[in-house]
């Protein structure tokens, strides 16, 4: 089974100047072979078999495209090229689908990367065991040992290592392949609703515990609008295109502003799917579909501050790492609108907390509710064997009235 650890480096400055030599050299080798893609494409040749061809001709002309490039890692050319070769490979899988279903493209061509983006990456590694760690250092090719913030958790051989910028930090992401674990016999079944006022509610029979969405974009959004004020006001005093060193100092706080965002919400994630995937042997949560929130404009903020798509996929993971198993719910399943008590579905029911059982009178939270309910369902599509990571269908009879014992 693969996994990975992400590793915090600290980077001498002599180092870090060489990791952003080997970034950069990532987005030339990509954005040369964007531009020969498409000129390829207005010449007429055949777009399935170009891609194959991106590494012999970057060969071909590297010395005078790229002299520079001599005392750098060809590494992150390699893997730039095979990476942009996959992205136009898909591109045109799902180009060729939608021609024939009439569907919405879901993936764009690739395009140019920006020099100035804030976010750099390459691959470092030049196969399994060409990079090694030795407590808190990473050696890299043509970089060399870089002290790490942790050592790395898994005592086996890196098959891969990307190392990332993500604005203020540089990480190395190592992937090992490690034995899958044995299923688990022992811990709590229990029934995750996702929401957005709550990041999560969990059933496990007897208890529900609330996971809290810290909302760390809404905190942040006073100090970003002034921000953003001072950076407008700025570029239209002084010109978009006039260098200012204030304005760079500025650039660099929004960057660490929404870095910090992101780290917070990740940080909640982590700790939450975590904590569930540990204690429980069976978890039951419904699949959502999380890009329709995304579409409503009164819920897209709200939906991106709390990371539901993120939450389901961490908890998936992590359950496939600690040996649990998952089941998910049909995302028609009306978990919230069907009475825990009784089983009487209030297809009324608007987007309130709180509501009364129509038919046996009963009070219930919304989320505690759609928790219970999920639960159930998930242990009845155990018990018909479809824990095995697909999705448990809903039964006709659920959809009207639907008891199942604890």
């Amino acid at each position: 089974m693969l996994t990975s650890h992400r590793i915090a480096l600290d980077p001498t400055n002599k180092q870090k100047t060489l990791l952003r030599q080997h970034a950069g050299y990532a987005r030339f080798v990509w954005n040369w072979g964007v531009s020969e893609c498409r000129r390829a494409l207005d010449a007429g040749e055949s777009s399935a078999t170009y891609p194959q061809r991106f590494r012999p001709l970057f060969n071909a002309v590297k010395g005078e495209l790229a002299p520079w490039s001599k005392g750098l890692s060809q590494n992150a050319a390699k893997y730039a090229l095979i990476g942009l070769g996959d992205a136009w490979g898909q591109f045109w899988s799902e180009l060729g689908k939608s021609k024939k279903t009439g569907k919405k493209l879901k993936f764009r061509p690739p395009r140019f990367k920006k020099r100035k983006a804030a976010k750099q990456t390459f691959r470092a590694d030049n196969g399994p065991g060409t990079v090694r760690t030795c407590g808190k250092t990473i050696r890299l090719p043509r970089i060399g040992k870089v002290r790490t913030r942790e050592t790395c958790r898994f005592e086996r051989p890196i098959r891969e290592c990307t190392v990332k910028y993500d604005g203020v930090r540089w990480y190395a992401v190592v992937v090992c392949d490690v034995p899958a674990p044995e299923p688990k016999e022992s811990g709590v079944v229990v029934g995750v609703d996702v929401g957005l006022r709550r990041l999560a509610t969990v059933y496990d029979g007897e208890r529900f515990e609330v996971l809290e969405n810290p909302r760390p974009l809404k905190r942040a959004l006073g100090e970003l609008r002034a921000v953003n004020r001072r950076v407008a006001r700025s570029r239209k005093i002084h010109g978009k295109s006039r260098h200012s060193s204030r304005r760079e100092r500025m650039y660099e706080k929004r960057r660490r502003l929404y870095v910090k965002v992101s780290h917070l919400r990740m940080d909640n994630v982590h700790k939450a799917t975590t904590a569930i995937a540990k204690r429980s042997k069976l978890v039951c949560v419904e699949s959502l579909h999380v890009a329709a929130w995304m579409q409503n404009r009164r819920l897209s903020r709200s939906t991106a501050d709390a990371s539901p798509g993120r939450f389901l996929t961490l908890l998936k993971w992590k359950c496939q790492r600690e040996g649990s198993r998952l089941v998910e719910v049909d995302r028609f399943y009306p978990s919230s609108k069907t009475c825990s008590a009784c089983g009487e579905v209030n297809a009324e029911l608007q987007m309130e907390e709180r509501w009364r059982c129509p038919a046996c009178g009963a009070r219930h939270n919304r989320d505690d509710n759609a928790s219970v309910n999920l639960r159930r369902q998930g242990l009845a599509a155990d018990v018909e064997g479809m824990s095995d990571g697909r999705k448990a269908a809903v039964p006709r009879e659920a959809l009207t009235r639907q008891i199942i014992p604890d």
